[in-house]
């Protein structure tokens, strides 16, 4: 994140406007390359303060959040931070995708692994699924079956394939989180 300042040269006799209040930019996120590992460690560097640098979120349908933090009774699995997903207690049909960077596939026979928990009202059901999309297609492709995020707050490690047809493209990982 970069932070600046602007003010306007009125050309006479050296006069100014007043700064500006801080402004920032981003720059662009080039892909990442194999091996990467995000711990949720850091956050708020990036244009939207609740996702680590190059993440995104993308809200489909319900009140959902995902928010990177410590707070919960859980601890993360690896590091100090973890990423979280909020909602309304007790809501049903809504959906949301935590976006990770650009990812350059280099080889073949990689494979995706994450943990995840639950620590959720068991009323609505919640699942969590791993998709790709490439940078060629806007479309989002399953690489998982649809996992229960049960209340028992023990963490499950989840290995994913990526298919070979991926070697040398660069794609965006979903995490997409459903309560129905």
């Amino acid at each position: 994140v970069y932070q600046y300042y602007l003010r306007a040269n009125c050309g006479a006799e050296q006069e100014f406007t007043d700064w500006t209040d801080t402004l920032e930019f981003v720059t662009e996120c080039i892909p990442y390359t194999l091996d990467y590992l995000e711990t949720f460690d850091t956050v708020g560097l990036s244009t939207d303060p609740k996702m680590p640098v190059c993440w995104t979120q993308e809200n489909i349908s319900g009140n959902a959040e995902f928010r990177i933090g410590t707070s919960t009774s859980q601890d993360p699995y690896l590091g100090v931070g973890k990423m979280l997903i909020w909602d309304a207690p007790g809501s049903a049909n809504m959906s949301s995708r935590a976006i990770s960077p650009s990812i350059k596939i280099s080889g073949t026979g990689n494979v995706v692994r994450f943990y995840y928990s639950g620590d959720s009202d068991a009323q609505a059901e919640p699942r969590i699924q791993l998709q790709f999309k490439t940078d060629t297609d806007d479309t989002w492709y399953d690489l998982s079956r649809k996992f229960p995020l049960d209340t028992t707050e023990v963490f499950n490690q989840i290995s994913v394939p990526l298919p070979d047809t991926l070697e040398n493209k660069t794609i965006n990982l979903g995490f997409l989180l459903e309560k129905y």
